[in-house]
């Protein structure tokens, strides 16, 4: 277990030192000293039972406590484990629950750009203060907390729209080598972010909506401000996705497949079905393996009557 005492600065605590004045009190904990603790934390159950098994980025606000999960892919490692842990917050106190020593590596890393760079918080810290003379707010922990963790994403995200921009360039020369693999990784990993953010955005505005008026209405825009950070790494990462599943003619990774000689030989036959078309990175024959279906069965304009009442699309069973 480690403590904080977080005013104008964040310091750590020493075994049995006690938190200056109106600071607030940060602590990092495992499950189990969670579950142990002697104080009295109102429905500590919901939140055991959330940390038991972590899915999905969430908050939920209670009579007198606002408690949720984090989980958060691996930049390094997208398809890999992810890093998860638990907070839950009071007027008075954050408790951040994590099993490993990640959090603890994390603040240590707040701590040191604070030290270099100055924050926000140091910077409201001393100004409320001065003028208000009002404690500080665990609240405004987590928001630093929450914005740290995607502090570096927009330079992760164009890192990767590099990337894709250098598998279209490779292919204007050749066809890479695992190119269908290359790419369902790719949107494998893309789809993870996608998840992701999404979920940092529905947290954000749980929080802000502030259902239990726990937070500020200064604390609430904070989390408002973080969701929507959360939103606009969402719209970059399905603008990388567009580039990298659409099946339109705008997206030359896409093209590409349309191309491919192998496609057109399919279509040599007498039985006047069309050749494998490409649906987003895969083709419909390539479909089955990788989405488990097991049929589809396309008729083609004028085969039916039925064909003549989907305005022009074909019939998909």
């Amino acid at each position: 277990m480690v403590s904080y005492s977080f005013g104008t600065r964040l310091t750590r605590l020493s075994d049995g030192e006690r938190r200056e004045g109106d600071d607030a009190c940060i602590t990092v904990m495992t499950l189990e000293e969670f579950r142990e603790a002697k104080e009295t934390y109102l429905h500590r159950k919901v939140l055991l039972h959330s940390m038991e098994n972590i899915h999905y980025c969430k908050a939920e606000a209670y009579g007198g406590c606002t408690m949720g999960t984090f989980m958060i892919p691996n930049k390094n490692d997208l398809l890999g484990e992810k890093f998860s842990f638990g907070f839950y917050v009071t007027d008075s106190e954050l408790i951040l629950i994590d099993e490993g020593d990640m959090l603890t590596e994390i603040i240590k890393r707040m701590e040191d750009i604070a030290s270099k760079e100055g924050t926000a918080h140091s910077h409201a810290g001393e100004e409320r203060a001065k003028e208000k003379g009002t404690p500080a707010a665990p609240a405004e922990f987590l928001i630093l907390l929450m914005d740290y963790l995607i502090r570096n994403d927009v330079l992760f995200l164009q890192k990767y729209e590099a990337k894709l921009e250098d598998m279209e360039d490779e292919l204007l020369d050749h066809q890479p080598k695992n190119f269908y693999e290359t790419v369902i990784v790719s949107r494998k990993e893309l789809l993870v972010l996608h998840t992701y953010y999404e979920q940092l955005i529905s947290l954000g505005e749980e929080l802000e909506s502030n259902d239990n008026h726990l937070f500020s209405e200064g604390e609430c825009a904070g989390f408002g401000m973080f969701a929507s950070r959360a939103s606009r790494l969402h719209d970059h990462v399905e603008m990388l996705a567009g580039v990298c599943i659409s099946d339109s003619g705008d997206v030359p990774v896409s093209d590409c497949l349309q191309s491919e000689p192998d496609h057109e030989l399919a279509d040599r036959g007498d039985d006047d079905l069309s050749a494998p078309q490409p649906v987003g990175r895969l083709v419909r024959n390539e479909f089955c393996q990788y989405a488990g279906a097991s049929m589809e069965i396309r008729l083609r304009r004028d085969d039916s009557p039925e064909r003549r009442n989907c305005s022009g699309r074909d019939l998909v069973f």
